[in-house]
């Protein structure tokens, strides 16, 4: 948490090391605060990829915010990742669905405009619900 409230981009190697060799969810928590309070772009893969590791919604929390922090393209890609459905991983909770809906709303014009795009293009009646919980969470007609 430390490296990130710096705001040093220099940080940005060792707080990616510190995601990559979490291995239980604090650490991995640790490692989300730090690269979101950086808000370094390069991190949003990061934050994905550890998030995807752990399944403990605190965890899944901790990404989102993450990823409102950073902001930019490559976050609200991986925000919107959640929505879709994969089979590794169960549709986000309440909780994580407040978070997710926050950070995109967060990230400007670009979340908006990724809530509004997947409205349009949801393929399954389950990724329509979805999306259509985080549109009305972000507060988007």
């Amino acid at each position: 948490l430390a490296l990130g409230l710096q705001g040093d981009p220099r940080s940005l190697p060792l707080l990616l090391a510190a995601a990559g060799e979490a291995t239980d969810g604090d650490e991995a928590r640790d490692a989300l605060r730090g690269l979101g309070r950086l808000g370094w772009r390069g991190g949003a893969d990061a934050v994905g990829a550890l998030r995807d590791r752990f399944r403990e919604e605190p965890v899944q929390i901790e990404a989102a915010w993450a990823l409102g922090e950073i902001g930019g393209g490559d976050a609200v890609r991986v925000l919107m990742d959640d929505l879709r459905k994969r089979p590794d991983r169960a549709d986000p909770t309440e909780d994580e669905a407040r978070w997710i809906a926050t950070s995109l709303r967060r990230c400007g014009v670009l979340g908006r405009e990724a809530i509004r795009g997947a409205r349009a293009i949801a393929i399954s009646s389950g990724e329509r619900r979805r999306v259509d919980q985080i549109a009305e969470l972000a507060g988007l007609p």
